[in-house]
Parts: C-alpha cells; structure tokens; sequence
C-alpha cells in the first residue's frame, strides 16, 4: 500500500492547472444535485462524506478535486497502486494507493479507508469507485460493485454515502461538455447494502440525463468551468448557460 502525503503547494498547483486545462478542454463543467446540496457541503455537520461514482474516464478524479476545492473538503481518494506508482505526484495531492489483487492489499486498504473517515479532522471526505475499474458508457450494463464499500459504511456509522456522477456529452459544441450531478446522501447508520447503493447511483445518473435532455439547469447548479464568452459567440447560447450560476 503507498499512503498519501497531502502537500499544499502540490495541491494548489494542481488546482491552477487544472482550471486551465478546464478551460482548453471542456466547454463547460457544471455541477448540479438534490435540492440543498450546496448547503449540505457547507454544513461541517454533514461530514464525513463517501463519495462513490462512475469511473468513466481520465477526468474523473480530476473533476471531483476540485469539486472538493471549492467547499474547502479535506478529500481523499483511492488508487490501484499500480496506477499510482505511474502517477506518484498523486499522492501529494490526497490520494493513495491499494493492491486489489492481493487479499492482504484489500484488508490494508479497507482499515486504512475506515481510518481516513473515523479521523478526527473537519470536513472530511473519502472518494471512491466501486466499480473497480473505467467503465465506458458504451457498455451495456454496469459492472456490479466490488466488495468493500459496504463494510466500510458499517465500520464508519457517522458517515453519509453521497453518489456523484461524471458525463462528458459531445456533439452541440466544439469541445464537449461535462455535467456533476450530486445524488441525496445516505445515511451509513442505516447500514445500506451494495443493491441500495448501487440503485442511488442509477437513479443520480438518470435525474442529471433528464436534465441535460431537457436543456435547462436548475437555479442551485453552478460552474466548476464557466463557458468562455467566445465560445458563446461562435456556438450560440443556450438556456441552460443562460440560467446557470
């Protein structure tokens, strides 16, 4: 198992280049969610938090950083080790790394997850993807959970399990636009299984399709990316970046 080594400097620098990257890569990234979720995660008495979501590509991770940024969210999150020996600069940034293929890689990295949340620090939060793995939204069905997330809530009963989903969409602009949607927490006190998770999880990913369908944002959405005042000039606005905070 590799531990993080949370650094500010590293924080901060990843921070800058991503809203550049944000910039010169998306047309837009929103966040959205249940109703009250912007104070939900200013509320320290909401944490710990779970996040858990779809892995559908590279961004992910990058994107719910700096959703973490913006509610000043002591966030941590799990990497294969594998990955993370790739990519060691992630470890000064909150993240760490487990082997999932040894069974005492899984037991480390399942205290070690239950240690992050029983911390007692402010406004933590633990990111994770129970899938196990990217899954493409190609893909038919999804791949169940892997064991591990169910445990941790029963270990962890303060915490609240909060499902997030990340949709990169193309086709209206030039460049492709990114939705956050922020599903309704669950209460680990209730001791909710894999199948109740799961299904939160779904219901997340249909209620932000309803909304981008539909082609407006509510008025508790915002911008982790703002759309460039050019790129509005060349693609024509739209409703929804009309209403959006």
């Amino acid at each position: 198992m590799i531990k993080e080594k949370p650094n500010r400097f590293c924080i901060g620098l990843l921070d800058w280049y991503l809203t550049y990257q944000f910039r010169r890569r998306f047309f837009s990234v929103h966040v959205d969610g249940f109703d009250g979720f912007d104070a939900f995660f200013k509320d320290a008495g909401s944490f710990p938090i779970l996040f858990y979501g779809n892995h559908q590509s590279w961004w992910d991770g990058f994107f719910a950083f700096q959703l973490a940024r913006r509610y000043g969210i002591d966030q941590r999150v799990i990497m294969e080790e594998k990955n993370l020996q790739r990519f060691p600069f992630f470890r000064y940034v909150g993240v760490f790394g487990v082997d999932l293929d040894l069974k005492e890689g899984r037991a480390q990295s399942l205290m070690h997850c239950v240690r992050t949340l029983k911390v007692d620090k402010p406004r933590r939060a633990l990111l994770m993807y129970p899938q196990g793995r990217l899954v493409s939204p190609l893909e038919k069905a999804w791949p169940p959970f892997k064991p591990g997330i169910e445990t941790i809530l029963k270990l962890c009963p303060a915490v609240k399990a909060v499902p997030i989903i990340h949709e990169i969409v193309s086709g209206k602009h030039q460049l492709p636009e990114v939705f956050i949607e922020i599903g309704q927490p669950i209460s680990a006190a209730n001791q909710p299984d894999a199948t109740v998770l799961e299904a939160a999880l779904k219901d997340t990913r249909e209620i932000m399709i309803e909304k981008v369908l539909a082609g407006s944002v509510p008025q508790n959405g915002f911008y982790l990316s703002k759309p460039a005042k050019h790129m509005h000039g060349e693609t024509g606005s739209s409703p929804r970046h009309a209403d959006a905070k």
